[in-house]
């Protein structure tokens, strides 16, 4: 247990030195019993939550893409904020991120994993 809290920490280190940047994930709100509404009869809006710290990697072969790699602790404060349960609704409900200025849309989500516990994860974005 104490290597695996220790690549956490690691990865949390390296990324607060190495990667001082942030993106906003927007989120659409939910009603009150947490249930979306439909059929544009509501219109709700998004909350917008800060991810940080990140390191943001333009792909050399797709002018429109990035990968934006954080670490499981930065992703557990954006649940925090947002109110979310998981890191993976989160991720999954997320409808747009902001990336150095540009409105990008989750195209991947990987994780990385060390001794059975995800330390990094990696969001591919596209314009």
């Amino acid at each position: 247990m104490a290597v695996e809290c220790m690549a956490v920490r690691a990865a949390d280190a390296l990324l607060r030195a190495l990667g001082k940047d942030e993106v906003a994930l927007h989120v659409p709100m939910t009603t009150a019993n947490g249930a979306k509404t439909g059929l544009g009869l509501t219109t709700l809006g998004e909350t917008v939550t800060t991810l940080q710290p990140v390191m943001v990697h333009c792909v050399p072969s797709d002018a429109k893409a990035a990968e934006i790699v954080t670490s499981r602790e930065g992703l557990e404060r954006a649940v925090a904020e947002s109110g979310a349960q998981d890191a993976e609704s989160l991720l999954a409900s997320v409808t747009a991120i902001e990336v150095n200025g540009k409105t990008m849309r989750v195209a991947n989500i990987l994780r990385e994993y060390f001794g059975g516990t995800t330390y990094l994860w990696t969001i591919e974005a596209r314009e």
